[in-house]
């Protein structure tokens, strides 16, 4: 609910009544009344009725008294008894309104090099957006073949339970939305992006049987024991994802989790730069697949979609991106490791907001089921406090490569 706002006085600023005030005068003043000034040995009243200049008013004893009142005032000097000063008026002192200097906006350059496979110093692909999904693969076996490891790795999370990644490559993009993006919003500045190093990230958005198994509790409201259970009104959503879940406790799985050391680092939630690298895997457009939103019920799931789910639905059940993750778009809002804050406080190279901002969130992206397309964009952005749980936001892990 908006603040309620008090209406202003119809009387405007006039000051409190001044004691001892002549009627003549407070009839003559307009909205604004300086209050009456009585010099002892003048022994005179100066009403102003309106920006600046100086009076000097010489005493009979000499002494010398000087008042600035704004340029153009009228100026009225209405003796109190016979003893008059003599008054001088000076020319007027103007100052000049002060007039902060215009900093012209700095340009941003938005060159990222030749678009494609870019070899680095030691040999290894670079992508470079706009890039083909053969192109994203190229590089994707690449790196798996340099690391060691495959290009899709299964590890085991808990006891009996495995998580899938997806190798994304290093590169450079343009992270954010050009001005003439349909329903884009003012944090999406357009500009340059590198990410020096490659990661894994979940294929799937964290689900609620994975959840449960590692923090030993299953939060979300659409499952059998949830408050939404009758919207879902199936017996197993252990392959739903994970929702109604905290910042704070989407670190308490990566903590708690295990199964990173066998790709050689720790589970953690991806960088803002390093989800959206992930969700555009190549591309400029609306969304991964492009522009026209009409065709996202094929690869996510959003509140106008007709596609049978009135709620989340089961991770996979779209088409995936070209890096082959899916629901990058709709299914659950996933939560990643920056506070929320403007674009131009982050380096270009592996950008991340890891201070406080004024904000005070923790930023959240990819859009819901309990939303319309256009909060599913690959750019849009959003953040709720680190201790909100909502069932429409879960996450996804990554785990960094050195």
């Amino acid at each position: 609910m908006s603040a309620k706002h008090k209406a202003p006085s119809k009387r405007g600023n006039t000051p409190a009544k001044l004691s001892g005030e002549p009627k003549a005068i407070r009839k003559k003043a307009k909205r604004s009344v300086f209050p009456l000034i009585a010099l002892a040995a003048a022994t005179l009243a100066i009403v102003i009725a309106a920006a600046f200049i100086i009076i000097r008013i010489t005493n009979k004893d000499g002494s010398v008294k000087e008042i600035e009142v704004p340029d153009g005032a009228r100026v009225e000097i209405l003796p109190l008894n016979k003893a008059i000063a003599k008054v001088e008026p000076v020319v007027a002192k103007k100052h000049p309104p002060v007039v902060a200097k215009k900093e012209e906006p700095k340009a941003v350059s938005l060159d990222i090099g030749k678009p494609g496979i870019n070899l680095g110093s030691d040999g290894l692909p670079r992508l470079v957006a706009p890039f083909s999904e053969a192109q994203a693969r190229e590089a994707q076996e690449a790196w798996a073949k340099h690391l060691g490891k495959k290009v899709i790795e299964t590890v085991e999370i808990a006891d009996g339970v495995t998580m899938e990644l997806v190798l994304i490559p290093p590169g450079s993009f343009l992270m954010g939305s050009p001005p003439n993006e349909e329903d884009r919003r003012v944090d999406e500045d357009l500009h340059p992006v590198e990410l020096t190093k490659p990661f894994y990230l979940g294929r799937y958005e964290v689900t609620q049987g994975q959840y449960e198994k590692v923090v030993g509790k299953n939060p979300s409201d659409f499952s059998p024991t949830g408050k939404g259970a009758a919207k879902v009104n199936v017996a197993d959503t252990s392959s739903y994802p994970v929702e109604t879940v905290s910042f704070d406790d989407a670190n308490l799985f990566c903590g708690k989790a295990k199964g990173a050391n066998a790709l050689k680092g720790t589970f953690d939630l991806p960088t803002e730069a390093q989800w959206e690298f992930a969700c555009r895997a190549g591309t400029p457009t609306r969304f991964h697949f492009g522009y026209a939103q009409g065709k996202l019920p094929i690869y996510g799931n959003a509140k106008e979609n007709e596609d049978g789910y009135d709620v989340t639905a089961p991770v996979g059940s779209f088409k995936p991106n070209p890096f082959g993750l899916f629901d990058m778009h709709g299914n659950v809002f996933e939560w990643c490791r920056d506070w929320m804050g403007p674009y131009g406080a982050l380096p270009k190279v592996d950008p991340v907001q890891m201070v406080k901002q004024a904000i005070n969130g923790r930023v959240r992206r990819g859009g819901s089921w309990s939303l319309v397309s256009s909060f599913c964009r690959s750019s849009i952005r959003g953040n709720y406090g680190s201790d909100n749980r909502l069932n429409y936001v879960g996450f996804r892990v990554v785990v960094s490569q050195d």
